[in-house]
């Protein structure tokens, strides 16, 4: 009997089943695909300054859209496994639980994102020997459908949209 393909999906920012490349590769290439989001304590720690660092309507807007991503998997006869803690801990336990062949998720810019990124694929390799599969899911257009390099983008937004259009098919 062959072994069938889990792709495990790391979500954080991309909460939505409208144009998500990630889960829409998963659900084309896996047998079984298995959503995750981790509530990370780091977000919700009070910072060095004092302050939080996800204010109290911030979480509740996160909360809710957890629970309306969730709801919408349901409808499609998915779910959302959902934890609170670190996920460089969660997702490669759950890659070694659920036996998974891929972890995909959306690669982000900012410094904590990248590092907690770091982390998790540091930890996947050490724990099953996976790599974690970047998605670039936020920016307009990907870097590989341009029209002309990245060197050679406009500065100006109205100059991008004229190359663009030209070019684009």
């Amino acid at each position: 009997m062959d072994k069938k393909k889990v792709v495990l999906v790391w979500f954080r920012n991309d909460l939505r089943l409208h144009d998500n490349e990630i889960l829409l590769e998963a659900v084309q290439k896996a047998d079984l695909v298995i959503p995750v989001y981790c509530f990370d304590p780091r977000y919700y720690n009070t910072n060095k300054y004092g302050g939080k660092n996800t204010g109290a309507l911030r979480a509740q807007f996160i909360l809710e859209t957890v629970q309306s991503f969730k709801e919408s998997l349901r409808d499609l006869g998915g779910d959302l496994l959902t934890y609170y803690g670190y996920p460089e801990e969660i997702i490669p336990r759950l890659a070694v639980k659920y036996d998974a062949d891929e972890v995909y998720h959306h690669r982000e810019v900012a410094q904590r994102e990248t590092q907690i990124s770091e982390k998790v694929e540091s930890a996947l390799w050490q724990s099953c020997r996976i790599n974690l599969k970047h998605f670039i899911g936020h920016t307009m257009y990907h870097k590989e459908d341009l029209p002309f390099p990245i060197r050679d983008i406009p500065e100006s937004f109205t100059l991008f949209k004229k190359r663009w259009s030209a070019r684009a098919k």
